[in-house]
């Protein structure tokens, strides 16, 4: 096992030795042995650390950037990029996955050498741009049966996508398997707030609350996955973490699967997902 050690650790010890396998007594600060070997301990220190980056970048636990690139590498599996769309702007850009999910990613690649188990469908499928994440449900139709629960992207084309995932688990999945991609059933939210803020705010700044407060709920309903639940006072938290400034607020409307709903929790089904339709804050 790698122990580093501090400069100060590796000059008290080359004091020790010197003192114990040498003639030489005088090893305190100021003394000409001492002298010698400080002008080392920080060169020593130096390579410990490099040391350290080299074990710890060698393993895939602990590796990341461009030394977690050359272990996918290892693999024949390159960092992919993912299809990201800004919730407020709606802006799309095809960017590198992090490390965190190559690492994941890589961790399977054993397992998805062997085509047509289930971590090769689903790596397939999340390979795919603009899918968040994907599920699998075995025995939909009995034995012999499977679906991909598929987590899109918020804003895209639903069948686009599920067309895509199709070609894709075409190529790993085995035959006399039935196998299909679910896309998630679209349950919508519509609301309407009225931010009750400080009297000594200007217009101006309450104008950038009421956009911030906006950001904050989209980017809530963003979060969803297939089959989370509403939970209403999560909402709550997260309008009144926006600012000091905000006294109160009313929800003038809140209407859940197209109707008038109470200001409780809501549940879905495991193959629905909650989509925000509509916002308007005053």
């Amino acid at each position: 096992m790698f122990i580093k050690r501090t400069a100060e650790q590796i000059l008290n010890s080359a004091m020790k030795r010197l003192s114990e396998n040498t003639a030489i007594t005088n090893t305190q600060p100021g003394s000409i042995a001492r002298t010698l070997y400080e002008g080392l301990d920080q060169e020593i220190e130096h390579l410990y650390d490099y040391a350290d980056q080299i074990q710890n970048m060698s393993k895939l636990e602990t590796a990341s950037g461009i030394y977690l690139d050359q272990i996918g590498a290892l693999f024949s599996y390159p960092r992919r990029m993912e299809l990201t769309i800004h919730p407020i702007t709606k802006k799309k850009e095809m960017k590198l996955i992090a490390d965190d999910t190559y690492r994941f990613e890589i961790s399977k690649r054993v397992q998805v050498s062997a085509n047509a188990n289930e971590e090769s469908l689903l790596q397939a499928a999340r390979q795919v741009p603009g899918v968040r994440d994907v599920k699998l449900i075995e025995y939909v139709y009995g034995p012999a049966s499977c679906a991909l629960l598929v987590s899109p992207q918020n804003g895209l084309n639903t069948a686009e996508l599920k067309a895509n995932i199709e070609l894709a688990i075409s190529q790993v999945k085995a035959a006399g398997i039935r196998l299909e991609v679910w896309m998630p059933r679209s349950v919508q939210v519509e609301l309407t707030l009225k931010l009750e803020l400080k009297n000594e705010m200007t217009v101006n700044e309450k104008e950038q609350i009421k956009e911030k407060v906006k950001q904050a709920v989209i980017a809530y309903f963003a979060s969803f996955m297939p089959g989370d639940d509403f939970i209403y006072y999560e909402l709550v938290q997260r309008i009144m973490d926006v600012s000091d400034s905000i006294i109160d607020f009313d929800m003038v409307s809140f209407l859940f699967r197209n109707e008038r709903a109470l200001l409780i929790n809501q549940f879905v089904e495991a193959d629905e997902l909650i989509e925000l339709a509509y916002i308007l804050i005053t």
